[in-house]
């Protein structure tokens, strides 16, 4: 199991934008549960496709 954040450390604009299009993503899903809180869950086969796709 990995566990990983949204990048909430780094500060430049790069990861700026990236955080950004991750919230309006878990708000999408917030909203279409119409919940308030939420959890988002990404299953990956191995590290390799983790990296490929969750950071581009």
């Amino acid at each position: 199991m990995v566990l990983t954040t949204a990048g909430y450390i780094s500060q430049d604009a790069e990861t700026i934008a990236r955080i950004r299009r991750f919230m309006r993503g878990v708000e999408d899903v917030i909203y279409f549960f119409g919940q308030k809180e939420g959890l988002t869950v990404s299953l990956w086969e191995n590290d390799g496709s983790m990296m490929k796709l969750a950071y581009w």
